[in-house]
């Protein structure tokens, strides 16, 4: 009876199996994966023509035709290793030196044997080529049939007709290279005498002596289609200008205003690109639309600059008369200004190459330190008179709000922490004294916390931005008299000449204008050109002539608008008891400013800055601006603190510390600050007795009743 094997003994005996050494001691290995990588390669011979059909095209023809068409590129391969190791052997050849020579039949037989090879390889390579070409134009002719537009052409019939251009190219430039063609100047010559013959000779340059630029090519065609290479090359060259001017621009207006020096170089980089691309697109409508001139009144070059000029320039700078700049204060006032991150760039949409921008960056580096005129002038090309007048418009409300907002503020409360009565005290006390006197006159003033800081500061930004329209004016002053001096001999315009003795000045500057009359451009458009022309003469002689330099003031307009700002009684003060002028009283605003200027012109500690440190001469031209519209200028000369004090120590001279200031150090500050007023007051003077002139009566006097004695009034 077979006995039955249990589920479990059979699993286990299979188990048992793992155990079983084997007999030839050999170990079980499994072998690793290997992948199959396929890569079609379609540069084939097409010699599978079903493969073809199936793979790229839909005819069993194409691919007899591809197959033709590559037997053909490798001939063609055959003969250009034929043409680069082809040799002359001319020279090798035995010439025959006469007619008469018994052996010339035998030489000329042996010449023939030994050429014919090789006549026969150009031959062969003759009737090729002139095969290949029949054959090239065959099947773009073919290409370029009406009913073949809409069927489709394979990449590998393309690159084919590719490859055979490339053929062509190759072998003709191995003939123009074995032959010499290019070294042969007699051929030239030849050609140019039968050219002549012909009368179709051709210019070889222009009259101009320039070459046509890539734009000047007109179209060509490619394939049997007619392709505008000028519209194509325009578009791809309008776009790179395009791109640069937007470039400038973004880079400008992630940089401080000390970057606009920049600003016209690159313009007329791009400016002379275009002018040597031409005909392009008008500059300046690429300009307006780079600028975003097309759908606002102001550009983003207009808005920016105001932007810096409102945020960073008039609260962070300082002004220095002696050098005619504005630098960065070493104490600011106001929260850092953060601006957007320079946008990157190719070197050749800035200036050009690496080189280059490495140059002009060295040499704008001297300009990022400052602002001065080369800027003013940079943003006046820039801006231009409506930019310039925006610009304006908007620091004149700046000014408005400071003097009619804190600084108002400032100038009350000021004005209850003043003496009521600060008489100047005589020279007798000595210049010690009068210094103790004023000191502990002023001494509220002097402990006032806030306004070396937020008062000066306010003061500061009204004075720079007075200052930056002076300097406008001035930098726009200059490009106006280029402007009309080169404009000067076409308007009839001539300058004084050197008269000598015995000579008439009518009579030589009326041969001047004799001989110059043919430049004048007014009477000669008159009467040569059209009504529209005319019209166009005149204005424009007209828009030269009259020019903000030639009479007319901008500085004079922003001084006479300023003035109503300061409307308030709080500057000029109750009408005097005397009837004529306050004396003692410190109710008007040059005594206040007087009290201002002693706590400045104390002299600070060693680790102090100083005012001018601080916030340069834009605070005294802020002063100084404001007494002269009050019409106080002469009150503050004769009643101030500190001249007063500074009369008395040059007569007494003495040198002592009061209250821990040393007076001579003081006395050398006023005098200091007695010059600059002086200069600011002058300047101001000049703008503003300019217009005064007109509306002054011819006798300016005041009648005052004469002082009755003491003795008199009581009787």
């Amino acid at each position: 009876m077979a006995s039955t094997v249990t589920l479990e003994d059979a699993l286990s005996n299979v188990d048992l199996l793992e155990e079983l050494p084997l007999p030839d001691q050999q170990p079980c290995i499994e072998p690793l994966p290997s992948s199959l990588m396929y890569q079609p390669n379609f540069n084939t011979n097409f010699e599978d023509r079903n493969a073809f059909v199936t793979g790229i095209a839909r005819y069993i023809e194409q691919a007899t035709v591809h197959s033709n068409m590559n037997e053909m590129l490798e001939e063609g391969q055959e003969y250009a290793v034929m043409l680069y190791t082809w040799r002359s052997c001319s020279r090798a050849i035995p010439q025959v030196k006469c007619n008469e020579q018994p052996n010339r039949v035998e030489i000329y037989e042996k010449t023939v044997e030994v050429l014919e090879p090789e006549v026969t390889k150009l031959m062969n390579f003759m009737y090729f080529q002139r095969l290949a070409i029949d054959r090239f134009c065959g099947e773009v002719r073919r290409l370029c049939h009406v009913e073949r537009r809409k069927d489709f052409v394979s990449e590998a019939y393309l690159l084919t007709l590719g490859k055979f251009i490339n053929m062509f190219a190759v072998l003709d430039e191995l003939k123009n290279m074995k032959c010499s063609v290019k070294n042969d100047h007699s051929a030239y010559k030849r050609y140019r005498h039968r050219k002549v013959q012909n009368g179709t000779l051709f210019p070889f340059c222009s009259v101009s002596g320039q070459q046509t630029g890539p734009v000047g090519l007109w179209s060509t065609v490619l394939l049997g289609r007619s392709i505008d290479l000028n519209r194509l090359i325009t578009q791809r060259v309008s776009a790179a200008l395009y791109k640069s001017l937007e470039l400038a621009i973004n880079r400008f207006e992630s940089e401080d205003l000390t970057s606009i020096v920049v600003r016209p170089v690159r313009l007329d980089i791009i400016h002379m690109t275009h002018k040597l691309s031409s005909p392009l697109p008008l500059m300046d409508a690429m300009f307006r639309e780079a600028n975003h001139n097309v759908s606002a009144p102001y550009g983003r070059i207009t808005l920016h600059v105001f932007w810096e000029l409102n945020y960073d320039f008039l609260p962070n700078y300082c002004y220095n008369g002696s050098t005619n700049r504005f630098v960065r204060t070493v104490l600011p006032f106001s929260q850092e200004f953060q601006r957007d991150k320079p946008p990157n760039a190719q070197p050749q949409y800035l200036y050009g190459s690496k080189a280059l921008n490495l140059a002009y960056s060295s040499i704008f580096g001297f300009y990022r330190h400052f602002v001065g005129p080369p800027h003013i002038k940079a943003m006046c090309r820039l801006l231009g008179y409506q930019g310039i007048a925006v610009v304006m418009e908007e620091l004149l409300k700046v000014v408005k709000s400071l003097l009619q907002g804190t600084i108002m503020q400032y100038v009350k409360t000021l004005m209850e922490v003043m003496p009521k009565i600060c008489r100047l005290p005589r020279h007798e006390y000595g210049s010690p004294g009068i210094l103790e006197f004023f000191h502990h006159q002023l001494k509220d003033i002097v402990e006032y916390a806030e306004l070396k800081t937020v008062c000066f500061q306010n003061l500061r930004e009204v004075g720079n931005a007075l200052l930056f329209c002076l300097l406008s004016e001035q930098s726009l002053s200059q490009e106006e008299v280029c402007d009309l001096l080169h404009a000067a001999p076409f308007q009839n315009i001539l300058p004084r000449v050197h008269v000598k003795e015995g000579e008439r000045l009518d009579a030589k500057m009326k041969r001047l204008e004799a001989k110059y009359t043919a430049l004048h451009l007014v009477p000669l458009i008159e009467r040569l050109g059209t009504p529209q022309q005319i019209a166009i003469a005149r204005e424009g002689d007209l828009l030269t002539k009259e020019r903000l330099c030639c009479g007319l003031s901008m500085f004079e307009v922003i001084l006479t608008r300023v003035r109503g700002f300061l409307d308030d009684p709080i500057w000029r003060g109750p009408l005097p008891s005397n009837g004529v002028m306050h004396v003692d009283e410190c109710v008007e605003f040059h005594r206040l400013w007087s009290a201002m200027q002693f706590v400045y012109c104390i002299p600070v500690g060693a680790h102090e800055f100083t005012v001018e440190q601080c916030f340069g001469d834009g605070l005294h031209w802020a002063g100084c601006m404001i007494i002269s519209l009050l019409g106080q200028q002469r009150r503050f000369d004769i009643l101030d603190f500190s001249y007063h004090l500074l009369k008395v120590q040059k007569h007494d001279g003495k040198d002592e510390i009061i209250k821990s200031v040393p007076l001579k150090k003081m006395v050398d500050r006023i005098r200091k600050f007695q010059v600059l007023n002086d200069e600011i007051f002058a300047i101001l003077n000049k703008y503003l007795k300019s217009g005064d002139g007109e509306n002054m009566p011819v006798e300016h006097v005041r009648c005052f009743q004469p002082p009755i004695h003491q003795s008199l009034a009581s009787n």
